[in-house]
């Protein structure tokens, strides 16, 4: 990737001759607490939620080809996301992140008597950035061994091949298919199922730190990893 570029939803700042002129400042996303002070204790007491606010960042772009009228409302449309999309910046491009956009997108000196033309946006960012090498399926047997590197939980994606009764073992954690319709798709991250009722746990698999031992009765299983880490 050269200096400067990024992708957004698999497009490329190179397609609009635009890169990112100033490396954006870096937010850390902050833990979710709420005040737990008691009435007759001094100093704050706060209780850890377990999870984190988005960040935010903001760029700086330059063009090195000055855009006309079609191709800055080309890169309006591209910025007008409705959900999170995915953003890979050069500084680090082994990691996905998770982006919204949160203010117009801002171009300057676009008369034609100016040489260079910038434009700025802000993203408010998901809290953890996904590992790029994790976000391809691999398609195993009935026995498979991820080692997660980093200290939190990961919720992959899995689609079992197989039909009726099924299980699925994760480490220590068991989980039961009742009828299960060929293939069955279970998403850890949307909490979201193929087909209501089949799995009988109410919690979804997912991927400790350190080594995940993978085992089913299914035929075969496909799996999407998504390893994580904290947004930086």
């Amino acid at each position: 990737m050269r200096p400067g570029e990024f992708y957004l939803n698999g497009v490329s700042s190179r397609d609009f001759d635009m890169y990112i002129q100033h490396r954006p400042t870096r937010q850390t996303p902050v833990r979710q607490l709420t005040d737990a002070t008691a009435s007759n204790r001094s100093g704050t007491r706060y209780r850890d939620r377990g999870t984190y606010v988005n960040s935010e960042i903001e760029l700086s772009l330059v063009f090195l080809t000055r855009p006309d009228d079609t191709m800055i409302d080309a890169i309006s449309e591209w910025f007008d996301l409705a959900e999170y999309g995915d953003f890979v910046p050069y500084y680090d491009e082994q990691y996905t992140y998770k982006v919204m956009v949160t203010s117009s997108i801002e171009f300057e000196n676009t008369r034609s008597m100016v040489r260079a033309v910038t434009a700025t946006v802000k993203f408010s960012v998901f809290p953890y950035k996904y590992m790029n090498n994790t976000l391809n399926t691999i398609h195993a047997g009935q026995n498979l061994m991820i080692f997660n590197p980093t200290k939190y939980e990961a919720k992959p994606k899995i689609i079992l091949k197989g039909s009726g009764n099924v299980s699925l073992k994760i480490n220590d954690s068991q989980f039961t298919f009742v009828g299960m319709p060929y293939p069955f798709e279970l998403d850890s991250e949307s909490l979201k199922v193929s087909k209501l009722n089949v799995m009988q746990e109410l919690d979804f698999p997912v991927l400790q730190p350190g080594k995940n031992t993978i085992t089913t009765t299914a035929s075969s299983f496909d799996i999407i990893p998504r390893l994580w880490r904290r947004a930086t």
